[in-house]
């Protein structure tokens, strides 16, 4: 074989040598890392909190106050007005103030209307106010409700008005 030749196939035959070289010092490297503690295993994640649990405000077994509004507004106020024009029509006196408490069945029936506190001290006047509020009927209800309902007066020009805070539930 000529020289170039022979250099050429001397090259060759020590490529795989050198392949050889490279693959067993690969595999001594992977040898030499299995030999130790295998790697801690993957932690898996925490798991996620239960969703939040939005609880909702109690409510309240009876009437709401804007039903109590209605009823009043619409019917009990319209009849303590003409209570109090049939009273004090042409009559003095008949300026003060009536508070009426009253409890509400759960069927919408009043269980009871009593006035509580009046400075205009006319007992027919308060026993027509409160048989007015024994008439009354509500929406049914959950439970029943107590409430009270104050009213202002002023004779002069017959005037009567709920008192600005109206029904305390």
């Amino acid at each position: 074989m000529s020289g170039s030749l022979r250099a050429i196939a001397e090259r060759e035959a020590r490529v795989p040598s050198r392949g050889r070289a490279f693959r067993w010092v690969a595999l001594c490297l992977l040898l030499a890392g299995c030999g130790s503690d295998p790697p801690p295993p993957v932690k898996a994640p925490p798991p996620a909190p239960p969703p939040k649990v939005v609880e909702e405000p109690a409510l309240k077994p009876g009437l709401n106050h804007h039903q109590l509004r209605k009823v009043m507004n619409e019917i009990a106020d319209p009849a303590v007005r003409g209570c109090y024009t049939v009273a004090y029509s042409g009559n003095e006196g008949g300026t003060g103030q009536l508070v009426v408490d009253f409890s509400v069945n759960p069927d919408g029936s009043v269980r009871s209307a009593t006035v509580s506190d009046s400075t205009l001290a006319n007992p027919t006047f308060e026993d027509c106010v409160q048989k007015v509020y024994q008439g009354l009927t509500f929406p049914k209800a959950p439970g029943s409700t107590d409430a009270s309902r104050p009213y202002n007066f002023k004779n002069g020009s017959n005037q009567a008005a709920a008192a600005p805070s109206a029904a305390a539930p």
